[in-house]
């Protein structure tokens, strides 16, 4: 890892929403990416918006030519 920093492939992040991971070495000596997401499951709201069926979606998509994100968001939503 210290030769990636070195190289700049990889940094540290500085981002508050971050999760931890470490490469680990297996027994073939290939390299396992291990990911601790505790910290954002506690701070993710569970359930905020559930998720729209797709034929909910369809119906209210139905004829639209053009999209844009705003149209899209607001589709999903």
């Amino acid at each position: 890892m210290d030769e990636l920093l070195a190289k700049g492939m990889i940094r540290e992040s500085l981002n508050s929403c971050a999760i931890p991971t470490l490469l680990a070495p297996m027994r073939d000596w290939s390299i396992r990416v291990c990911v601790d997401s505790r910290a954002v499951n506690k701070i993710t709201i569970k359930h905020r918006h559930s998720i729209p069926r797709l034929e909910d979606l369809f119906v209210k998509l139905y004829g639209v030519v053009v999209f844009s994100n705003i149209a899209l968001k607001s589709g999903y939503y």
